[in-house]
């Protein structure tokens, strides 16, 4: 048996053992590692699909799920939440075939989708027996790539960077009480936002951190509002670029235990390594074993490679 803190969240020492996982498809390597660190119990999932099925199959979807209060929620979202958006049809509509006779994709249609999927999959979450007992939730930082662009979707504080011409281009903005638009919507519904006095950290009505997540129905409970006035909203942030296979050379995403240290930090650590190996397992487990937490990386080089690590771990694309 593990030893527990008084609280029982969090080990007395940390569980440092890493679980790695490889795989590829549609010209990607990737690998997942996974480290428990300090938690008394894993609450983190990832999905990794190099080939979506049918129409989809040279797109590729990456996620991680940090789950909070428990697993159940981040099991669910790395099993479902992907069927739940690409099985829309609003989703399937964006796809049509173009005068050369391949399929031709409307982003924005697609960027709907992926909005009308999140809202409807939180919404499933509801009917769940065993997901209305517990008290619990997880955020959702996807990747959506094609061969022309890059989907970034966020939904809590778990983040994703886009390293571009070695610097950072884009980061995605975390959901959390301290936010101006997130407090306003927060007060509104009528909940509070306290302030921890140890760790500094605002918190809805005392205790959750974050702001936008899947599930935590109890802050989803406001009568009289829609699911984007509650206090916790499941809508994500979605931001899309086209690639640059000259100037892109990475995407991370990372949970809020590996962001803790410089995002600038972690990616001259990431660039430097690539000049020095390409095993990006060793390269993800430097970084988890100096955090005791998740990652993920998505690496571009100028010679049109894509690499990716997530959240627990690396992708790679050739």
């Amino acid at each position: 048996m593990e030893p527990k803190s008084n609280k029982g969240r969090y080990l007395l020492m940390p569980h440092t053992e890493i679980y790695c996982k490889k795989g590829s498809g549609n010209g990607l390597h990737y690998c997942i590692s996974n480290m428990q660190g300090w938690r008394s119990y894993m609450e983190d999932e990832y999905c990794a699909m190099a080939e979506l099925p049918h129409i989809w199959k040279k797109w590729s979807f990456f996620a991680i799920f940090d789950g909070h209060g428990g697993s159940h929620v981040s099991a669910y979202c790395s099993k479902h939440l992907l069927p739940a958006i690409i099985d829309l049809e609003i989703f399937d509509d964006s796809c049509t075939e173009s005068n050369n006779g391949l399929p031709y994709f409307d982003v924005e249609r697609i960027k709907l989708g992926i909005k009308e999927g999140f809202l409807k999959f939180d919404e499933s979450l509801k009917e769940k027996d065993i997901l209305q007992k517990k008290r619990c939730g997880s955020t959702a930082t996807c990747i959506l790539i094609s061969s022309t662009n890059i989907f970034f979707i966020n939904c809590g504080d778990s983040q994703c960077i886009l390293s571009r011409d070695k610097k950072i281009f884009f980061k995605t903005k975390d959901h959390n009480p301290s936010c101006e638009s997130e407090k306003e919507r927060i007060l509104k519904a009528g909940a509070s936002i306290t302030l921890s006095p140890q760790l500094r950290i605002s918190r809805i009505n005392g205790k959750l951190s974050v702001s936008r997540a899947l599930g935590d129905f109890s802050y989803k409970c406001i009568d009289g509002i829609g699911p984007l006035e509650q206090p916790v909203s499941p809508e994500p942030d979605i931001d899309i670029f086209i690639r640059d296979d000259k100037f892109d050379e990475f995407i991370i995403l990372i949970s809020d235990g590996v962001y803790n240290i410089s995002s600038h930090n972690i990616c001259n650590f990431v660039r430097y390594m690539l000049q020095v190996t390409d095993d990006l397992i060793y390269i993800s487990n430097c970084i988890i074993n100096a955090c005791l937490t998740k990652l993920l990386l998505i690496i571009f080089s100028p010679w049109m490679t894509l690499k990716i690590f997530i959240h627990h771990g690396v992708i790679k694309i050739r």
